[in-house]
């Protein structure tokens, strides 16, 4: 059934690919002469995870300047449902002031989100599966200064809330796992610090970028929390020849002391390690690294092959290299619009666990 799924919006990608050189983006002149653009797309929204669905995405967008390189004024709108109860909209706001010293970024996102538990660490049972559904609410706002053309440095703010929505098969989650509660919210603040030295923003097709974020958060108002979140994630970009690029990404997430699951590094998903579900493997550290290869087929679309390691543990100490997990899969691109690089892909990944297909807007790295 999922194979005729992928092969049915396959060929849809394939039927608005006929129209090589329409670009889905419009044009504004405002009053101060600086040109607007708008660009998006309604797109199949699928995963194991969630079951079939649909989403649309919108952004709005200053043209007057290089936005591949930069964004002077970005605005994106997101929303998606699926059959299996998800729910999502995201809010994306980003402006760069003063000729790109200063850059603030917001975050806002809601989501109903049905999902599955298997416990903590690195190598637990597919047998101890549970299922439950949440709803979170996430906030973040950023405001980093331009120390060069590629350096950017300041501080974060981070606000999370959960709150269970159904509670069916309640034996780990019996108020003994950290993030347990029938609801908690949890707030954070510290540093992101950002070096990007890629050609193009939103599709890099040479160079490389290094991401640190480091953030202490604080429960607000229920059990006390207080634990530190640390992101290492480097991502390099090598053009092999003309559009063919291969890319690698290393990701290692920290956590200290006690902190709730949802905020563990977590494997699985659309992002890293596909093939295994979302949150397959949760614990307090987590390093994987995954290579991509991503290659034009013909007009708007591409081809990607691609595999990944992960590992998560709960110190140092006890990393086993037996917990390192592999996945691969290939997938397709479709070119919605050159004028923001924004594509739609379909990957189909494998582990020893099964495959997983995936619906998504835009790049997973």
């Amino acid at each position: 059934m999922r194979i005729c799924i992928l092969i049915a919006l396959l060929s849809v990608g394939l039927i608005l690919n006929a129209i090589p050189e329409q670009d889905l983006a419009l044009y504004f002149t405002t009053k101060k002469s600086s040109v607007v653009g708008l660009t998006g797309t309604p797109y199949p929204a699928y995963s194991s995870d969630s079951g079939a669905g649909a989403g649309l995405q919108i952004i709005l967008f200053d043209a007057s300047h290089d936005s591949l390189r930069h964004d002077p004024f970005d605005l994106k709108f997101d929303a998606s449902f699926t059959t299996n109860g998800e729910r999502s909209f995201e809010l994306d706001y980003l402006k760069e002031y003063t000729e790109k010293e200063w850059k603030f970024a917001a975050q806002l996102e809601y989501k109903i989100m049905p999902f599955d538990f298997w416990g903590i660490g690195g190598n637990t049972s597919l047998a101890e599966k549970e299922s439950y559904t949440q709803n979170k609410q996430i906030a973040s706002f950023l405001l980093q200064k331009a120390f060069s053309a590629d350096l950017f440095f300041g501080p974060i703010i981070h606000y999370n809330s959960f709150q269970y929505d159904d509670r069916e098969g309640n034996d780990m989650f019996a108020n003994t796992i950290a993030g347990s509660e029938d609801s908690f919210s949890i707030f954070g603040t510290g540093f992101v610090f950002d070096y990007n030295k890629t050609d193009i923003k939103h599709y890099p097709t040479k160079g490389y970028r290094f991401i640190n974020e480091s953030v202490l958060y604080k429960s607000v108002n229920t059990k006390d929390y207080f634990f530190y979140s640390g992101v290492f994630d480097f991502r390099t970009y090598y053009p092999i020849f003309e559009k063919h690029v291969l890319c690698a990404q290393v990701l290692s997430q920290n956590t200290s002391d006690n902190p709730p699951f949802q905020l563990m590094p977590k494997q699985g998903g659309h992002s890293i390690m596909r093939g295994y579900p979302n949150g397959r493997f949760i614990d307090r550290q987590f390093i994987a690294t995954q290579i991509e290869y991503r290659s034009p087929i013909r007009m708007k679309l591409g081809l990607v092959l691609y595999t990944s390691l992960g590992n998560s543990y709960h110190n140092f100490s006890d990393f086993k290299a037996s917990n390192t997990h592999l996945s691969y899969g290939t997938g397709f691109r479709l070119n919605i619009s050159k004028a923001k690089m924004l594509n739609m892909r379909g990957d189909i990944a494998f582990s020893k666990e099964g495959r997983s297909i995936y619906f998504k807007v835009g790049e997973s790295f």
